[in-house]
């Protein structure tokens, strides 16, 4: 497909990505909201991931390449818990971005960030959303072009993929935030950057093409 294409087939993507500030905009989310939404997108994110992980497997193992079905088992079982580590350490950046005031708790153990940032969002509204779109993704992405069938991580890298470029937008977000005193435009710059970074990497998923397999 050609660059004209791009647009159409990237549409949900970029709607689910201005989704925040959209809400932002019209006053039924807060700037701390938009990043905290990406955030809970990491953990639908790391759910889909490890579901592909157990699919990878069965389908390598019924088709007995053992060392692949092996390789994605092994995943299925670190993947949670190294990714889960990082979505909780998240959470100090996450909860650099709220809102002057906010009722704060003594550091006692690095699951804090994790409780205040799920306490000052609208998790339960939040999270349909989040699992709906990685559905979508899923299903779209990975499962009907086949990269299940491959022998290579690629649920995984994707996961990792995800979780860095959070990071990256979330950075750059809270700095302009924090330095320009206004956290509605380190949401701007939040969503801009998240938003474009994704659609980078779509394009490049989209021309990689279905994975193939002998």
């Amino acid at each position: 497909m050609g660059m004209n294409n791009l647009p159409l087939r990237h549409i949900p993507l970029i709607l689910f990505n201005l989704l925040p500030l959209v809400l932002i905009i019209d006053g039924h989310w807060r700037p701390f909201d938009a990043l905290a939404f990406y955030w809970l997108e990491l953990i639908a994110v790391g759910v889909y991931c490890t579901l592909g992980n157990i699919i990878s497997a069965i389908y390598h193992f019924t088709h007995k390449r053992i060392g692949a079905g092996i390789a994605h088992l092994l995943g299925t079982l670190f993947f949670p818990v190294h990714f889960g580590f990082f979505i909780v350490m998240l959470c100090f950046l996450v909860g650099s971005f709220l809102p002057e005031g906010t009722p704060t708790r003594p550091l006692t153990s690095p699951l804090v960030p994790l409780y205040v940032v799920i306490e000052n969002m609208p998790f339960f509204e939040m999270l349909p959303i989040v699992m709906c779109w990685q559905c979508f993704v899923f299903i779209t992405r990975f499962i009907i072009v086949g990269k299940y069938k491959s022998e290579a991580p690629v649920f995984v890298i994707s996961a990792y993929g995800s979780l860095a470029i959070l990071f990256v937008s979330a950075f750059f977000g809270v700095v302009i935030g924090m330095s320009t005193d206004s956290r509605i435009w380190g949401a701007v710059i939040l969503v801009a950057i998240k938003t474009i970074i994704a659609l980078i990497v779509a394009y490049r998923q989209r021309e990689q093409g279905p994975v193939t397999t002998a």
